[in-house]
């Protein structure tokens, strides 16, 4: 008996999937989570039909992950043999990321779902390098704690930029996205991070008060990828 076509999420850290899931569930989308650490995949077989969303990161090795990295390349070309739609795939696997300098107290990220900005986020890291906006990542011992919120929705983004990186996004197939970047003192904006495997502050998204947040855009352009590849043929009926 085939299965119904659905959602397979691919990734290796479990604390980062909590409000994915909780979207795909808002959305009735059927979905299943890959780790990619604790999942036996038969690579001689044909894959399954469905849309894979690529979530590794980068850091996986902090976690006890060593393989992860390179077990997600081989299920990603897998599936790109086989025809499968897969965002985020195996070209654009790993983090880029520079150390550079900034007089600012704030970084800004820039999100994108779909290859389009959803909104731009001013970070203040307290001097820490933990930067990401994720409910379970905090702030790193020993580091100022900023005086105002940790992460701030800016409604004035440089709408150039977005649009020169929107273009960047499409010409090497990244869909899904959180890009980070410092100015120097004349302006000049400095890009140091693009990160495929992008999270979302809940608190941040609640004071700007978004219609969505975050993982509530991403479950509805994964949901919208789904419906546009089997829905033509109701194949999605019976998920």
């Amino acid at each position: 008996m085939s299965v119904a076509p659905k959602i397979y999420v691919i990734h290796e850290n479990s604390k980062w999937l909590p409000a994915l899931r909780q979207a795909f569930d808002a959305l009735a989308t059927p979905f299943e989570e890959w780790h990619v650490d604790q999942i036996v995949l038969p690579l001689s077989d044909v894959p399954p039909q469905g849309v894979f969303y690529s979530r590794m990161s980068a850091s996986n090795y902090t976690r006890g992950h060593l393989h992860a990295n390179r077990s997600t390349d081989l299920i990603l070309r897998w599936l790109e043999a086989h025809g499968r739609r897969v965002i985020n795939g195996s070209s654009v696997l790993t983090l880029v990321q520079e150390k550079i300098r900034t007089d600012d107290d704030f970084i800004t990220r820039m999100e994108f779902v779909g290859g389009k900005l959803i909104y731009a986020v001013r970070v203040y890291s307290g001097g820490s390098f933990e930067l990401c906006p994720a409910d379970a990542c905090d702030v790193t011992p020993g580091a100022t704690a900023p005086t105002g919120p940790h992460f701030e929705i800016r409604p004035d983004h440089d709408q150039l930029l977005a649009r020169r990186l929107e273009a960047f996004l499409a010409a090497h197939d990244i869909e899904i996205a959180g890009i980070e970047f410092i100015r120097t003192p004349d302006g000049t904006p400095v890009i140091y991070d693009i990160n495929t495997n992008t999270n979302y502050n809940a608190s941040a998204e609640k004071a700007a008060g978004l219609d969505r947040g975050g993982m509530a855009n991403v479950a509805q352009f994964l949901t919208g990828e789904l419906r546009a590849l089997y829905c033509q043929d109701r194949s999605l009926a019976t998920a």
